[in-house]
């Protein structure tokens, strides 16, 4: 799920797999009540690391999970810049 600083859900956020291959990389889009499922190319031995963003980009958080991590559910909190 993607919050803002308060625990609301922020519905449209672009959450990103930036470990991956831009041209394959894997992306998608959090749903009104800010929940979000990325389908992973493959499991790895190593961090996955994600960004979420809104659409304009200017409030963003970032999380990286451990390969136990995998498949459970994830708490992203975005906030703007500092």
């Amino acid at each position: 799920i993607v919050v803002d600083e308060s625990g609301q859900p922020v519905p449209g956020a672009e959450v990103i797999d930036t470990e991956s291959n831009r041209v394959f990389g894997v992306a998608t889009t959090a749903d009104d009540r800010g929940a979000f499922r990325l389908t992973l190319r493959s499991r790895n031995d190593w961090d996955l690391k994600l960004l979420a963003r809104t659409p304009d980009g200017r409030i963003q958080g970032r999380i990286v999970l451990k390969p136990k991590q995998l498949g459970q559910p994830v708490r992203i909190v975005i906030a703007p810049a500092r």
